[in-house]
């Protein structure tokens, strides 16, 4: 599932020259199977998979607004599909975190991988470039081509530089996590800078910064305060920063860097007012739009009101109304179980840690849930905090119970 998204420009390619582009869907079907499994198990008796339930509850809760409120049932259906991921990932979570090792290196592959596709990128013009083709939907993209003040956005082996970007990020995090040298680790992060300068996506670098200043902080004695802070900072900020930016503008319209962060003025004069326009005149305040709401999926039914919001909680608010803070608060209150004793593997408590910088401080100029990966990723979090390790905390519980009562 994760390698078709790293390498999903030359997969799309070669299926749309066989004529077959729609087989890259599969994946979703693996996905939806998946997901079907975690169900039975869970109406067979594997009750700490009830999280799942829930999520799929909240999910279709959603969708029956998006039902009622959108031009089409299609694009509910649609917004529920963009969410496949992040429950592959949420009932994935528990296998992927026994296998540490193994997400160590193949995170290390795919990085090299990726950051020689966009380097590469650089020199030579990829056949996938600019090409597209038509759905019954709307047109897809395999690769997308373009510019930023004339300075090509290269994507590598990705379908667009945001997504390079993103990969980078992910793949990052268990690299920093790990116990390697730390000089080796150093090397990596700064060819991730420089696959992430290639792909000028400006966001991404303030992620990987904030992913260095992360990794600083998991070194100190109070490790978890300072990481939990670091964590809830960026949190805030991704929520605060699209109103006050709209309010306000920063100068930055005015300031010698302004032609620099073009891409965010257009957010801050377009891209999200508009997108909250559209949730208080086109939706409900508390439940937002519903699925589909806000993103790719508009681009079907209501492509006139077509918006990518580019900003994590711009995207669920729209999509869930204020219970997207609820949603958003609980899990970050969830976090603080990843330092628990209970909890499992502390490299992959590390990572879930890590994995939340990404997804706040990216997520500031980032609707993040479109990122395929990280969308996947997301739902490993969402299953580590609500499945994992309540999980390991009832067993350390049971254990100290059991060694406590006499002979």
């Amino acid at each position: 599932m994760a390698s078709s998204y790293i390498f999903e420009a030359p997969v799309r390619y070669v299926l749309l020259r066989a004529h077959v582009p729609t087989l890259i869907y599969l994946r979703d079907l693996a996905a939806l199977a998946l997901i079907g499994f975690a169900m039975l198990s869970w109406l067979t008796g594997t009750r700490r998979l009830f999280p799942v339930m829930v999520a799929l509850y909240v999910l279709f809760l959603h969708l029956l607004c998006g039902v009622f409120l959108l031009p089409g049932v299609i694009q509910p259906l649609l917004g529920l599909k963009v969410f496949f991921t992040f429950l592959f990932g949420m009932v994935a979570a528990a296998a992927i975190a026994e296998r540490g090792d193994a997400l160590l290196r193949l995170s290390l592959l795919a990085l090299l991988a990726t950051a020689f596709g966009v380097v590469l990128d650089k020199f030579v013009q990829y056949p996938w470039a600019g090409e597209a083709y038509e759905s019954a939907i709307a047109t897809v993209q395999v690769s997308r081509e373009w510019t930023s003040g004339g300075v090509p956005r290269l994507a590598g082996f990705a379908r667009a530089s945001f997504d390079a970007a993103t990969i980078v990020l992910v793949l990052m995090v268990p690299i920093l996590a790990s116990r390697w040298n730390v000089l080796w680790r150093a090397v990596l992060w700064v060819l991730a800078f420089a696959t992430i300068w290639l792909t000028t996506s400006k966001g991404a670098l303030l992620a990987l910064a904030a992913l260095a200043v992360w990794r600083l902080l998991e070194a100190f004695r109070a490790a978890k305060q300072w990481v939990l802070a670091w964590i809830f900072f960026f949190a805030a900020c991704c929520a605060a920063l699209p109103v006050a930016a709209v309010q306000f503008g920063f100068g930055v319209r005015r300031s010698s860097v302004a032609s620099w962060l073009s891409s965010f003025m257009d957010r801050v004069d377009y891209m999200w007012p508009d997108a909250l326009a559209g949730w208080f005149d086109h939706g409900s305040l508390l439940l937002g739009r519903g699925l589909g709401g806000i993103g790719f999926p508009q681009l079907g039914l209501e492509w006139w009101r077509y918006n990518a919001a580019d900003n994590l909680m711009i995207y669920l608010l729209v999509s869930f109304g204020l219970l997207a803070l609820v949603y958003v608060g609980a899990f970050l209150l969830a976090l603080t179980r990843t330092f628990s004793v209970g909890a499992a593997d502390p490299f992959f408590s590390r990572c879930v840690r890590g994995w939340a910088v990404v997804l706040f401080s990216y997520g500031c100029t980032t609707n993040m849930i479109e990122q395929p990966l990280m969308n996947l990723v997301i739902g490993v979090c969402f299953g580590a905090v609500t499945i994992l390790w309540p999980a390991a905390e009832r067993r350390a519980v049971d254990a100290s119970l059991q060694g406590a009562q006499p002979a």
